[in-house]
């Protein structure tokens, strides 16, 4: 079910999918999910301008005007409270917005059952504004995390390649996740590096977090017509797969400054001479990369009564980012040296002239900013990426299925003449 957290993402999510401000509560959002409309349901409101589930699905409809009529159905249906949110949200959808409800749910053309196929008023929502938004990239206001005292929040950008479909119909049928991929950039607040003997300097860190979450699609294997009790149960034969690697790619770009003490053996025969090393934005780069595999075809298959219409079943492996690895590329960039008998002079930042503070920065790096770092990257993951890859029907090389209402039917032969 949906919690706090969730309606805390939907509300800027849906605002960037809409293109404007979507201000919905907890308790909005769980009357959408435990709520569905059937296509015939649909069907029958008649400001569509539809009079089969054929022409509803092949209709070029407003968003705006789809929304509305799922609001007449919860009306009709003594569901005000849903109808109230349907509305709301109709308001805050560009009325231009044109989807094709086809693309959204598939049916066999004519099938006798189509009708009854239902959807979930969440999805409707959601899957919508991913269809009508098409493959923009989506910029979505105030989806921040932030870790108390580390970060000053990190803003989201989600780009839909294809939207998640559902599907109904015969043998060989595809239903399909969406395909999308989400940055999400932030800048942790300064931190200073004791250096020890050295000194303190001021460190800038900036996070980039690349997820590309890649389509996974379910293919109708089997139909199995039954009584829907123990000794002849029904259901239906799945064959899951994806085709592309998902992705996720963590980096935390680190810009160093400030002055240092170091001891350079500028004398004579050797002797160390006091000097001031000044660091102006010296960088260095922190990274980590994962990839989850496409996964080859697996078998899910549901059988009523022991399974249950609607629920669901999990396939695949969860949302998980790889933690930094300090000084992954090394320290780039220049240190300037002045000592007071001379004038001052440049040197390269890995030059062996001052390497005593390059192994001093090094080690306040894995001593200091990469745990700070992985802190925010566990954060992202438990606080973002998973919660928002979850509302978009999203899970990295895998998929949740379930198995939706109406009852399974097969056709029989029968003598005729």
């Amino acid at each position: 079910g949906l919690n706090t957290k969730d309606s805390a993402l939907l509300n800027p999510l849906l605002s960037g999918l809409f293109g404007s401000s979507v201000n919905l509560g907890l308790v909005g959002y769980q009357g959408l999910a435990a709520a569905q409309v059937s296509l015939l349901d649909l069907v029958n409101v008649s400001s569509l301008n539809v009079g089969t589930v054929d022409e509803l699905l092949a209709a070029n409809l407003s968003l705006r005007d789809l929304l509305k009529a799922a609001a007449v159905v919860a009306q009709r249906d003594n569901r005000n409270d849903v109808a109230v949110t349907l509305n709301q949200l109709a308001l805050a959808v560009d009325a231009v917005d044109k989807i094709k409800l086809g693309d959204l749910v598939g049916v066999e053309a004519g099938g006798a059952s189509a009708g009854q196929v239902g959807l979930n008023l969440l999805d409707l929502v959601t899957g919508g504004a991913m269809l009508a938004n098409g493959s923009n990239l989506v910029s979505i206001p105030g989806l921040h995390v932030v870790v108390p005292g580390i970060n000053t929040g990190f803003d989201a950008k989600l780009k839909v390649i294809e939207a998640a479909k559902k599907q109904c119909g015969i043998q060989g049928a595809e239903a399909r996740s969406a395909q999308t991929e989400l940055d999400i950039t932030g800048k942790l607040l300064d931190m200073d590096l004791d250096l020890g003997p050295l000194g303190t300097v001021r460190a800038a860190t900036g996070i980039s977090v690349q997820v590309d979450l890649a389509q996974a699609k379910a293919v109708l294997a089997d139909i199995v017509c039954g009584g829907a009790t123990a000794s002849d149960p029904e259901g239906i034969d799945l064959r899951l797969r994806t085709e592309l690697a998902s992705t996720i790619s963590v980096k935390a770009s680190v810009s160093i400054s400030g002055q240092a003490g170091l001891d350079l053996p500028l004398g004579v025969l050797g002797a160390l001479i006091r000097a001031v090393v000044t660091l102006d934005n010296v960088g260095t780069v922190l990274e980590a990369k994962t990839a989850q595999s496409p996964v080859p075809a697996f078998p899910v298959s549901f059988r009523i009564p022991n399974d249950s219409y609607g629920g669901i079943k999990s396939y695949g492996s969860g949302v998980v980012l790889n933690h930094v690895g300090a000084t992954a590329l090394g320290l780039t960039g220049q240190a300037k040296v002045k000592v007071s008998i001379l004038p001052e002079f440049i040197v390269p930042i890995q030059g062996p002239l001052i390497s005593a503070l390059t192994s001093g920065l090094t080690s306040a790096l894995n001593l200091v900013v990469a745990p700070v770092v992985n802190n925010v990257v566990d954060q992202v993951t438990t606080a973002l990426v998973g919660p928002l890859a979850k509302l978009l029907g999203l899970k990295v090389a895998g998929a949740d299925v379930s198995m939706e209402r109406p009852r399974p039917t097969c056709g029989s032969p029968r003598l005729v003449g």
